[in-house]
C-alpha cells in the first residue's frame, strides 16, 4: 500500500508547494530555441527533423514546462541548486535522487544518450529532444544554477509596484525579457544580428561548466541588491533600483545567446556531420 500512496502524496505536495517558475518564461525559451536552430549543422537539423516528425522545434522549447505538473518525478530536472558561496559542483550535495528527481545536469547526461541512440524507442527520443531544448535554456537562467537558502530566488520578494510582490526568480524569468518591449521573434533576431556582427564560439560541450558559469553570474549580478545577505532571503520585499535593471539587461541578452549557441553545440555533437 505504501508504494502506491507515496507517488500520489508527492504529486499532491508538489502541487501545493509554491511552484518554481519556468526559466525565461515561454518567450525566453523560444528565443533560445531560435538561436539554436540558426546554428545547427545541416546533419543535425536533418536528424532533428526526423525525430520530431512534424513537431515544431521552437514550440517544443516549452513542452517540458507544459507536462511538468503531470510528471512530478521531473520537478528537479529543471535546475541544480549549487549553494551561494560555493564554486564547485558536488553531485551528492547538489544532485541527490529525490522524489522530485535529481537535477538538470544528471537529466541532460541521460537524455543526450537517449537522443543519440537510433535504436531507442522513437517516443523516448522525441521527449529527450524536447527536454534537452528546454533544459539547456533553463540552466542559462542564473537562478536555475544557485540557491541562497531561497529556492533559487523564489523566496526573495520584490516590490514591482503591484498589489502583490513578485520575486527575484520571476524578475529574471519574465520581467527582464518583457522590459525589452519586443516580441520573442524580434528579440531573437536582435540577438542573432549581434552574433553575426560579433560571432561567439560555443566552446566545449560541458553542461557542468555552463551551470557553474551561470552560478557565477548569479553571484556577481543577480544577487547584487542592497538587502542581500548570504544564507537567507531578505525578511521583506526588496526594491530593485535603476542601476540594477541596467546591469541586468545585457546579462539577459548574454545568457539567452549562450543558451542558444550551446544548445546547438550539444545537438551538433549528438548528430556529428
Amino acid at each position: 500500500m505504501r508504494s502506491c500512496l507515496v507517488p500520489v502524496l508527492v504529486a499532491v505536495l508538489l502541487a501545493l508547494a509554491p511552484a518554481r517558475p519556468e526559466a525565461w518564461g515561454p518567450d525566453g525559451h523560444r528565443i533560445v530555441a531560435r538561436i539554436a536552430l540558426a546554428h545547427l549543422t545541416p546533419r543535425a537539423r536533418l536528424e532533428i527533423e526526423r525525430v520530431l516528425a512534424g513537431d515544431d522545434f521552437i514550440e517544443a522549447a516549452n513542452w517540458a514546462d507544459q507536462v511538468r505538473g503531470d510528471r512530478p518525478e521531473t520537478y528537479n530536472w529543471h535546475f541544480v541548486d549549487v549553494p551561494y558561496g560555493i564554486d564547485e559542483y558536488d553531485p551528492a550535495r547538489d544532485c541527490p535522487q529525490l522524489e522530485g528527481g535529481d537535477c538538470v545536469l544528471a537529466a541532460i547526461d541521460r537524455l543526450r544518450v537517449v537522443l543519440g541512440d537510433p535504436t531507442a524507442d522513437r517516443l523516448r527520443r522525441v521527449e529527450a529532444l524536447k527536454y534537452l531544448i528546454h533544459f539547456v535554456g533553463d540552466m542559462h537562467q542564473p537562478l536555475h544554477s544557485i540557491t541562497n537558502a531561497d529556492r533559487g530566488g523564489n523566496d526573495v520578494l520584490v516590490d514591482l509596484g503591484g498589489e502583490q510582490p513578485s520575486n527575484l526568480h520571476a524578475v529574471w524569468d519574465r520581467a527582464l525579457v518583457a522590459r525589452r518591449n519586443l516580441d520573442e521573434a524580434s528579440f531573437a533576431k536582435t540577438l542573432l544580428d549581434q552574433l553575426a556582427e560579433r560571432p561567439t564560439a560555443a566552446g566545449p560541450v560541458d553542461p557542468r561548466a555552463w551551470a557553474l558559469e551561470s552560478h557565477a553570474v548569479a553571484e556577481q549580478v543577480v544577487y547584487r541588491f542592497p538587502e542581500f545577505t548570504p544564507g537567507r532571503p531578505p525578511p521583506r520585499p526588496i526594491t530593485l533600483d535603476a542601476a540594477y535593471w541596467e546591469r541586468a539587461a545585457p546579462i539577459v541578452d548574454q545568457q539567452l545567446t549562450r543558451g542558444g549557441i550551446r544548445l546547438a553545440a550539444l545537438l551538433n555533437a549528438i548528430f556529428p556531420g
